[in-house]
């Protein structure tokens, strides 16, 4: 596992715990990486904490970000849906364009983002053809 993925699973299992808790889930945490040999990532791991529990902290808005406006419309429940699956319901919407996406729409809340433009797919197919480059 790399450090960014310890810290990762860190914040998610930290997340609304009290001290005493919070102590124990490290404790824990220190005994999982000396038992697998990653002692050496432990101060990686406290650094990829301390700028994703910043990250997230800053974001007090759910940014999706679309071609045009209609398209906002267009894909209202699928973003819904993907506000819902990053936890960021609650969030005031900032609507972004870029018309170079072609279509779809992009989420980004809370330090994560789920791309479903077109401009991705396209990408991709682009990469599966030429070889995987």
């Amino acid at each position: 596992m790399k450090a960014r993925q310890y810290a990762e699973a860190l914040y998610l299992a930290t997340k609304d715990k009290d001290d005493a808790e919070v102590d124990r889930i490290l404790a824990r945490l220190v005994e999982l990486l000396m038992a697998r040999g990653h002692r050496s990532l432990l101060s990686e791991v406290l650094r990829e904490l301390i700028r994703l529990t910043k990250k997230r902290a800053s974001s007090a808005s759910v940014v999706v970000q679309v071609c045009a406006a209609p398209d906002v419309e267009k894909y209202a429940a699928g973003i819904a849906a993907d506000i819902a699956v990053l936890g960021a319901a609650g969030l005031a919407r900032d609507i972004q364009y870029d018309p170079t996406q072609i279509g779809g729409y992009e989420v980004r809340a809370l330090g994560k983002r789920i791309d479903r433009t077109h401009k991705r797919t396209l990408v991709d197919m682009y990469h599966t053809f030429v070889g995987g480059e």
